[in-house]
């Protein structure tokens, strides 16, 4: 345990985005920076700010309403997104036909090309690739590493969110999508 803690400090300060020092958010700034599950005080409204799918349209966090959500903010050259795309994959392969939580994926850094190419090179069919452009919201939301996970409640509030690198494909990971889905949030 304390291993995988550490290498999960090693690969998050690898990974530490500029976004971090520009925090005004004294919250996010302090506690965005240490892997694990951080709690919001009370659920907060994502940034209304324009993400872009694969297919070149525009998407907004309002379209993720009715359903809890996780959203997955990660780099392809991120050694801790690299370590969690394999069970990121498995997990959305078991939950891809499931219409009761939403899952999407923003890259940040990367362009919809390299990202699919790496993608595609590892065999992670199951993820899609939608921009995160000039890494706005990942900024916007203080987040200081990737991979990041922001949990949004059945209203598309964010609600908590998992810094640094998961398994989430285990039990506990699995009982607890289980138990955002019935409850529709944390």
């Amino acid at each position: 345990m304390i291993l995988r803690t550490l290498l999960a400090a090693t690969i998050l300060a690898s990974t530490v985005s500029s976004a971090y020092a520009a925090c005004s958010n004294p919250m996010r700034r302090d506690s965005m920076m240490f892997p694990g599950m951080k709690h919001t005080p009370s659920p907060e409204a994502m940034p209304d700010i324009a993400f872009i799918r694969e297919d070149g349209t525009t998407g907004n966090f309002d379209e993720l309403r009715g359903n809890p959500t996780i959203v997955s903010f990660w780099r392809t050259i991120c050694h801790g997104c690299q370590l969690e795309l394999p069970s990121v994959n498995a997990m959305l392969g078991e939950y891809k036909n499931r219409s009761d939580i939403n899952f999407l994926s923003l890259t940040v850094q990367d362009t919809k090309e390299s990202a699919r190419a790496y993608l595609d090179r590892k065999g992670h069919n199951n993820v899609d690739v939608n921009l995160d452009p000039g890494a706005a919201i990942f900024s916007d939301l203080c987040l200081a590493a990737t991979p990041t996970h922001v949990i949004l409640d059945e209203n598309a509030q964010m609600v908590g969110v998992f810094v640094g690198p998961r398994e989430w494909t285990d039990e506990d990971t699995t009982a607890f999508l289980d138990d955002l889905i019935i409850k529709g949030t944390l």
